[in-house]
């Protein structure tokens, strides 16, 4: 069997709607901007971490954990993504 071919590579940047590879090659296109930057931010950001640990859910945990930290950023995203306990204000459990 053959290997995987690696990732396209990054940083991913964006021009208009599209995003493009570090080889300058156009990897993706959106509709709107705001879609094709966080298409990019979020490869960049998972620069480094293998395909099989995302697909794994590593970022759900890696997330979590960081949500017992006592960090008021972290605070606010943890109250956007994370699901919520019946009648409860706070965040719980995994994402």
């Amino acid at each position: 069997m053959r290997p995987p071919r690696p990732h396209t590579p990054a940083p991913w940047t964006v021009t208009g709607c599209q995003v493009v590879s570090a080889d300058g090659k156009v990897v993706g296109s959106c509709q709107d901007p705001p879609d094709a930057r966080r298409s990019a931010a979020a490869v960049n950001a998972c620069e480094g971490i293998p395909i099989r640990d995302l697909e794994g859910g590593i970022l759900a945990d890696l997330f979590f954990q960081c949500g017992q930290l006592k960090h008021p950023r972290i605070a606010a995203i943890m109250e956007k993504v994370a699901p919520k306990k019946k009648g409860a204000g706070s965040a719980a459990g995994k994402c």
